[in-house]
């Protein structure tokens, strides 16, 4: 089923049956090099470049040319016109005078032209060439007619490999231990490019070394030997490539043990399965059905009851989209918001995933980790940004004054992020990611509610009302001119100067109040207010500064 593992589908009892029909072909493997068998090659045996090539092309590469290969079918080189079609149909069968590619040729198989497109010489020379010639590229010489042509049952080299269990050594005596030519000059890289011990020499093929095509050559998807292979070890919309060893064991060498061969016994397939388990289960590959159930890319969460295809058959291709594997959003999440850029924007690229880093086993969320700057701001932020990633523009309301409450600023120390809202444990706690925006504001820090004060957020004009913004019976009503109760949310940092929240001093009614200036404060709240009449602040046990004023206690003398 792929380069990790092959998938013999040809049972053994198959190959046995074939034993004496590869007989012939094997007996001339074994004979040694440099002996000609004149007897085995009619002289009249064509060149296919020569003579063959150029007649098919001239009659039927109008329909069957690389622009437009009706049919799939393209005639042109040795390996194009002897392939075969998806179902493992051979075109051209070596041997057989009923063969497809002579039924064409005849006029006989529907859909092409009448008898008489081919002259009878023509037809003559072209069945010559698949019944008597077995299809061969050229005359051999050393090798039986059908030695080069993949789709002839008998005398091809790759089945005479497998009737001997792919043990290379008889290839080896003549062609070299590296296959490049030996004694037989005969480079066997000249036809299998990429080596002939390259995994889409079996399987696979220019593309990728996995199917299609699968061991009996089949190129459906519908087959368990090719399903979705190709989805998997090709780059993708959802993901980058994975290697073969993310299924299968992991083979270095063609002849590793557990590849096609195990303790001397030859496997016949098909290809074990190891999968990588979900959180939720152990994965496992049920072959009769074609499912794979549990495994980490498919069910990621098996919690998420929004996911719609957990359990995707192998030979059903196209079936996964957004929403398969985890919802869109997943259950956990908000429903309804499909902006998963707002934290998942490392792995998101004009809109879509970034397939370099989706279904890489990490969840990838803006700041590196799941912490809550990776979305918006933490006790180590050096800003707040939003979940768009703004964090400089004051009047949206999902920035507004974050940053002057989270950090140390002329009026006090950093307040906490529960002083507002609801803090969650982890990520995934109730009322964070499955409420939508914008966040709910709860005051249940208890500093904004200090002194009586009703604490409330209105978030039609985005202004609030606490404590901390002069709220609350300090003991008497302060009246003193420019206050500032209702402060706005996006109003900038002239809505928390000195003196909106109450007067310097207030005017309530206090003797001491009465008799004092603006400046003269740390007369009586010393340990607030410095001789110079700024607001005093000290190093924290947490290494950040803080300060007693607005701390949600009357601090004086």
């Amino acid at each position: 089923m792929s380069c990790a593992r092959s998938a013999i589908s040809e049972p053994l009892a198959m190959l046995r049956g074939r034993a004496s029909a590869l007989l012939a072909a094997t007996a001339l493997l074994l004979a040694g090099c440099g002996v000609v068998r004149p007897s085995d090659f009619p002289q009249v045996c064509p060149n296919y470049d020569e003579a063959i090539r150029p007649l098919v092309e001239a009659r039927c590469a109008q329909c069957h040319s690389p622009t437009r290969a009706e049919g799939g079918y393209v005639i042109g080189l040795h390996t194009q016109t002897v392939s075969r079609r998806d179902d493992g149909t051979a075109r051209v069968d070596p041997g057989n005078d009923d063969s497809l590619f002579l039924q064409a040729a005849r006029g006989t198989l529907p859909g092409h032209p009448e008898v008489g497109e081919l002259g009878e010489e023509e037809r003559k020379a072209l069945e010559h060439w698949v019944v008597a010639c077995r299809g061969a590229p050229q005359k051999h010489e050393y090798h039986p007619r059908g030695w080069a042509t993949s789709t002839d049952p008998d005398q091809f080299h790759g089945v005479a490999l497998r009737a001997k269990f792919y043990r290379f050594g008889e290839c080896q005596k003549c062609h070299g231990d590296d296959l490049r030519g030996g004694k037989s000059g005969v480079d066997c890289n000249s036809c299998h490019v990429k080596g002939p011990l390259e995994c889409s020499t079996c399987h696979g093929d220019e593309t990728s070394a996995a199917p299609p095509k699968d061991l009996s050559y089949v190129r459906l998807t519908t087959s368990l030997g090719v399903g979705a292979h190709r989805a998997h070890v090709t780059d993708g919309p959802a993901h980058k490539a994975y290697g073969c060893a993310q299924c299968h064991q992991d083979v270095q060498n063609v002849e590793d043990e557990g590849h096609y061969r195990r303790r001397g016994v030859f496997l016949t397939g098909p290809a074990e399965v190891i999968l990588s388990s979900g959180p939720g289960g152990i994965a496992s590959w049920d072959r009769t059905t074609a499912t794979c159930t549990n495994s980490a890319c498919h069910a990621p969460s098996p919690a998420d009851t929004a996911s719609t295809k957990r359990d995707p058959v192998w030979t059903r291709t196209g079936e996964i989209s957004c929403g398969s594997c985890h919802g869109a959003p997943p259950s956990s999440h908000a429903q309804g918001n499909t902006q998963c850029e707002l934290c998942h924007g490392v792995s998101y690229a004009g809109g879509g995933v970034d397939f370099a880093l989706h279904l890489n086993g990490t969840v990838d969320v803006r700041g590196g980790g799941l912490r809550c700057d990776a979305c918006h701001a933490g006790p180590d932020s050096p800003t707040f940004v939003d979940l768009q990633g703004r964090g400089t523009d004051a009047g949206v309301r999902t920035v507004g004054a974050h940053d002057a409450h989270l950090h140390a600023s002329r009026l006090r120390g950093p307040l906490t992020c529960n002083e507002c809202h609801l803090v969650p444990e982890n990520v995934s706690s109730p009322g964070h990611l499955d409420s939508a925006g914008p966040a709910e504001v709860t005051f249940d820090g208890g500093i904004g509610s200090s002194f009586g004060a009703v604490a409330v957020y209105d978030a039609s004009n985005a202004t609030c009302a606490n404590y901390c913004h002069g709220g609350g019976d300090f003991g008497h009503p302060d009246t003193a001119p420019g206050l500032l109760r209702l402060p706005s949310w996006t109003g900038g940092s002239a809505q928390a100067a000195c003196g909106t929240c109450h007067g310097l001093p207030p005017q309530d009614g206090t003797a001491g109040h009465l008799a004092a200036v603006s400046l003269a404060c740390a007369a009586c709240h010393s340990g607030t207010v410095g001789a110079d009449g700024g607001l005093l602040f000290s190093t924290g046990p947490d290494g950040g500064l803080t300060s007693k004023h607005l701390d949600g206690k009357l601090t004086g003398q």
